[in-house]
């Protein structure tokens, strides 16, 4: 976990994640594909912990990517280190674990909450985020 960096970008979208008020967290209806999730999670995860995931993203999808967008406005690059770097970790914990997709989901999201020293539970949050961005689990995994 140690070798492992992270952008400093991630710090601004958990304290966005955990600022938000109740309202805010109204499930929305989704604005985008959730179907990908289905196919990422098809095997090798919990249902509990695919629900879990898939109730992030439906929650949190759109308000992370737009925050994420804003930031690319100033430094596109950034944004595209953190996403290689969520995506490094993801898979060096997939070639420890490739049959545990629960596993893998909690170590990025540990990782993510350790190195931030934010809330685990808005580390899941944004893990979920990446889950459907592509960053974690792959349609083929």
């Amino acid at each position: 976990m140690a070798e492992h960096t992270i952008q400093e970008q991630i710090y601004e979208i958990l304290d966005r994640i955990t600022a938000l008020s109740g309202d805010e967290l109204d499930v929305p209806p989704p604005r985008f594909d959730a179907s990908t999730i289905e196919k990422k999670l098809r095997t090798g995860i919990s249902s509990l912990q695919k629900h879990e995931i898939k109730t992030n993203v439906v929650t949190f999808y759109v308000r992370i990517r737009d925050h994420i967008r804003a930031l690319e406005q100033n430094d596109q690059l950034a944004i595209r280190m953190l996403q290689s770097q969520v995506n490094i970790y993801y898979l060096a914990m997939q070639r420890k674990h490739p049959d545990n997709k629960d596993a893998v989901f909690n170590f990025v999201a540990q990782w993510i909450s350790i190195r931030t020293q934010k809330s685990l539970l808005a580390a899941k949050v944004l893990t979920s985020f990446f889950v459907q961005n592509c960053e974690v689990f792959d349609v083929d995994a």
